[in-house]
């Protein structure tokens, strides 16, 4: 072994030539830079299909460092306040505008997810479901979340674009008999309502339902493309007293073809009182 006295000025030999380094002392030390942390905004990572614009799917992400969506209906409880920006895979960013708990029928509770303004997809984090207790298990045609005692809590699938996502059964309130029977209505080529309840409730279409009764009974559509104009009724009496007082006049043409006279144009008179046309 060999001992260096602590000298700053140490002689360094060189064995590929016989000449001596000597290090300068005069030299400026070197500035190294470095990266300081200015805030504390955090940036999450996303990185999502191609094919993610269905609000019914709800896409499970191993590159996703938290759940996020971009709609708001989502939400059970929702704290608005920005926490940083969303990184996506191409560069782009998107704000985070919201933070809360997600509680969508068929998936489980979601919480401390991320509610970003302008996000076209659904995205469930792996890691974070991982840190809930849950495991997920992935097979080649779907994949499956286990709950901490080993049952299947939910399936999902693997979609066209090589992704794995659950469908999620959206609830309207809003929806009632009367709009399931007039959607039945424009689907069979406007057919009257009172046979479509008839074959709903006979089972004689495969996959219709019962429906109930409209409302009003009447759809706009059908109405004025089925229902026939009434003419004019004759009048009892003349509004006229005498011949050339009132006349009615009608000017035609050019007409494409000429008559025999080599006319192209028609002017047609009648006389309101004597009916001389």
């Amino acid at each position: 072994m060999m001992h260096v006295p602590r000298n700053d000025n140490i002689i360094m030999h060189d064995p590929r030539t016989s000449r001596a380094h000597v290090p300068k002392t005069t030299k400026k030390a070197k500035i190294v830079s470095r990266w300081i942390r200015k805030n504390e905004n955090v940036c999450h990572v996303a990185q999502i299909a191609l094919k993610a614009n269905s609000f019914n799917f709800w896409y499970l992400d191993s590159g996703c460092s938290r759940h996020m969506t971009g709609n708001k209906s989502f939400f059970e409880t929702l704290v608005m306040e920005e926490g940083g920006y969303v990184t996506f895979g191409d560069g782009s960013k998107k704000k985070v505008v919201g933070k809360g708990t997600i509680s969508v029928p068929g998936l489980p509770s979601l919480s401390d997810a991320l509610f970003v303004d302008g996000l076209k997809a659904n995205l469930i984090s792996i890691s974070h479901l991982s840190d809930e207790g849950y495991s997920v298990l992935f097979s080649k045609n779907d994949c499956s979340i286990l709950k901490p005692d080993g049952q299947t809590l939910l399936k999902g699938m693997r979609s066209n674009d090589n992704c794995y996502c659950l469908e999620a059964r959206i609830v309207s309130n809003n929806v009632s008999m009367d709009e399931q029977i007039e959607l039945w209505h424009e689907r069979l080529g406007h057919m009257n309502f009172r046979d479509l309840r008839t074959l709903g409730k006979f089972n004689c279409v495969r996959g219709l339902p019962k429906l109930g009764k409209k409302a009003n009974g009447i759809c706009g559509p059908c109405q004025q493309g089925k229902q026939t104009k009434s003419m004019h009724k004759k009048g009892k009496y003349l509004s006229t007293k005498e011949p050339l007082e009132l006349l009615h006049m009608d000017l035609m043409g050019p007409m494409q073809t000429e008559s025999l006279g080599g006319k192209r144009y028609i002017f047609v008179c009648v006389d309101d009182f004597s009916r001389f046309t």
